[in-house]
């Protein structure tokens, strides 16, 4: 079992091996464009959540698909990713960090909105140049409860021959790591509600004492409804007899209010 501190370090090398995975000529176009539409066009980092051990597999499953197609790679990435701009950051990475980590997802999100770095493309034209300039910020979930975050800068260029598509694409990892980071609010966020359940997870109703369970509201029955009972008989591991030298309150049926009670400072 790695420490804390183990785990982290694992996580910032899995972080950074993932985001040199995505240094794909695909990705402008079938990860990127489509995060950014179904935030309605806005520009930012497409931010990525996922477990330590989610992340590594999909470092493996990026190595070993390169010859799929594009669309196909990337369409699992597209559901679980969202658009991540200034206002969210507090919402992905938690409160109180060092001002240093703010910065560089301040940066990321900044350097996505097609400032800076687009190749031969990037010029006048360069913030209109679909993914032609993108950020991505991966945050890795830790068994411990928190997340390590890391975030890299992309540049794509164009080929001349094409008149769609890209040629190459380089990718800057940013070297600071934010550990510890929080989890994002999306990810604490239930996704199955008594209100909205889902066929994964659905909600259902306690019966027998907890030991069957109702997909509908069952009929009242207070044989079946009615609590367990939480304590034994008297018994060696529940109730121990109290000791002869300690002194013992009178039960409740004998108490009266004129019993004698200590002098107290109180005015009558």
């Amino acid at each position: 079992m790695p420490t804390p501190a183990e785990e982290a370090a694992d996580a910032a090398s899995a972080a950074a091996a993932f985001l040199a995975a995505l240094a794909d000529v695909g990705v402008p176009t079938h990860l990127v464009a489509k995060v950014r539409a179904a935030a309605d066009g806005a520009r930012g980092a497409v931010f990525f959540e996922a477990p330590l051990a989610a992340v590594k597999s999909l470092v493996n499953v990026l190595g070993m698909s390169g010859e799929r197609p594009a669309e196909q790679r990337y369409r699992p990435f597209v559901a679980k990713s969202r658009l991540l701009t200034r206002a969210d950051v507090v919402n992905a990475v938690g409160v109180g960090l060092p001002d240093e980590h703010y910065g560089v997802v301040h940066r990321l999100c900044d350097g996505a909105n097609g400032g800076g770095g687009g190749g031969d493309d990037d010029g006048a034209d360069g913030a209109d140049d679909a993914g032609a300039t993108y950020a991505v910020i991966v945050s890795v979930a830790l068994s411990c409860g928190t997340n390590v975050v890391r975030g890299a800068s992309y540049a794509a260029t164009r080929d001349e021959d094409a008149a769609a598509g890209f040629a190459s694409v380089v990718a800057t990892v940013d070297p600071i790591v934010i550990d510890p980071a929080a989890p994002s609010t999306w990810a604490m966020t239930p996704k199955s509600t008594p209100e909205s359940p889902t066929k994964d997870e659905p909600w259902m109703w306690c019966l027998a004492r907890g030991q069957k369970r109702a997909d509908a509201l069952p009929p009242f029955a207070y044989k079946e409804l009615k609590p367990h009972p939480i304590m034994t008989p008297r018994n060696a591991l529940h109730l121990r007899d109290v000791p002869a030298g300690v002194k013992k309150a009178r039960s409740r049926s004998h108490w009266s209010p004129y019993d004698p009670v200590g002098v107290v400072n109180a005015v009558p």
